[in-house]
């Protein structure tokens, strides 16, 4: 169930890209400080939730007639309030710090928002205006604007390949995502470092048309971004190195090394008898790890996750970089920090496995899982380890298995 369940994502939602090798200028990386790192996924275990965090907190989420929505797609925070994006309902929905509903914002509502094929929200961005901090609902061709509250502001043109900023350091320098010199060049890099005299440093340069030449997959998100610290780390594809952005531009951080049997070929990238038959190798290698993805680094841990089409694999990982530790996020076991409930819905749900830790910010991390989820898990709980929150007692008593999905936020161990 769980193998078919992987391929059938991963054939329906991974990005399709191209590999082709693009006679463009391209700034050397640092690889000085490049720490070589060995991982075998087959040799990994769990450990308590309180041997690595210090603090879990459960947020349920009111489930209303106009709040009920199904999966998190995209997650942040802004003041005491938590914002979600649904791609189901094309919506963002906000909810107080405590999970109280609070607005929903309706892409086929917004003032101004008259064509609505094609106009529908693609997800939000969190923007500063006047000294504060909006919600910026993004369309294909428009931002519309909204305090935390969800009240409409106004609205602006989406400016033509504006993709995001990531502010590094002190936030002098920025590196862009999918950088273009000119609208018109067929030539993208996946990132540039840029200085506020527009000097540019590109990195990994590659066609606009890639796509309609060979297979390129992806198992999640390759541009990591701490705000509180201004940390990029970025992964590539077909590629086992983790990369960071610094003022002075990007250096290879982690090169981690796996197994035999879980390694792609060496001229994966350069053999041209791979070149758009990529999916049907990793149907016959289910073992060969594809990606690296959603790399967090968090004092002394480093957190990813691995794609491999197959499954089977303890995919969300966390190394401890001082004693080399490797922990599997997959099997954290419950205790007294989490109240004995799971963090995550490893065993009968996917949407940790699938998406891991939807953020990083402000010192915590969150993830989310299901109410089908929770309560099924909930039946497996001993009648003995039942001592709740007050807020998770009232769930359990007045909620059910088709209410909306609970928020898990967690504070890792310095």
């Amino acid at each position: 169930m769980r193998k078919k369940y992987f391929l059938i994502l991963s054939i329906a939602f991974f990005l399709l890209k191209d590999i082709e090798t693009v006679g463009a200028q391209q700034i050397p990386i640092d690889t000085s400080q490049t720490q070589t790192i060995r991982i075998d996924p087959a040799n990994v275990k769990g450990t308590p939730v309180g041997k690595l965090f210090e603090k879990v907190e459960f947020v349920p989420l009111e489930t209303t007639k106009e709040s009920t929505f199904g999966v998190i797609t995209q997650l942040d925070v802004l003041d005491d309030r938590y914002l979600i994006y649904d791609r189901d309902t094309k919506s963002i929905l906000i909810f107080s710090s405590e999970g109280k509903f609070i607005n929903k914002i309706d892409g086929t509502k917004i003032p101004g928002n008259t064509e609505i094929k094609g106009k529908e929200i693609k997800g939000f961005e969190l923007k500063k205006m006047e000294k504060q901090m909006v919600i910026a609902a993004l369309t294909s061709s428009s931002r519309f604007f909204f305090d935390h509250d969800g009240n409409y502001l106004n609205q602006a043109l989406a400016p033509p390949m504006d993709f995001p900023k990531y502010p590094i350091g002190t936030g002098k320098n920025y590196f862009q995502k999918f950088y273009v010199k000119n609208t018109s060049d067929t030539i993208v890099y996946e990132l540039a470092l840029v200085s506020p005299e527009q000097n540019v440093k590109p990195y990994f340069p590659f066609i606009k048309t890639r796509h309609l030449k060979d297979q390129f997959i992806s198992g999640g998100e390759n541009y990591s971004f701490n705000s509180l610290t201004g940390e990029l780390y970025f992964t590539s594809y077909y590629n086992y190195t983790i990369y960071k952005g610094t003022e002075n531009g990007l250096i290879e951080k982690y090169k981690l090394i796996f197994p035999l049997e879980n390694s792609l070929p060496t001229d994966f990238l350069t053999n041209k008898s791979y070149v758009d038959k990529r999916i049907p190798f990793f149907k016959s290698n289910p073992k060969v790890i594809y990606s690296i993805s959603n790399v967090m680094v968090i004092g002394d841990y480093l957190m990813f996750k691995i794609s491999n089409f197959g499954g089977g694999l303890k995919n969300m990982l966390c190394l401890n970089l001082k004693n080399f530790d490797l922990i599997s996020l997959n099997d954290l076991e419950r205790d007294k920090t989490s109240n004995f409930l799971p963090v995550t819905d490893d065993g009968v749900g996917y949407d940790f496995a699938n998406k891991g830790f939807l953020l990083n910010k402000n010192g915590f991390l969150y993830s989310s899982y299901s109410s089908h989820a929770m309560f099924k898990l909930y039946g497996m709980i001993p009648d003995n380890q039942k001592n709740y929150p007050k807020v998770m007692t009232n769930y359990f008593k007045n909620e059910n298995s088709k209410s909306n999905p609970i928020i898990v936020k967690l504070k890792i161990k310095k």
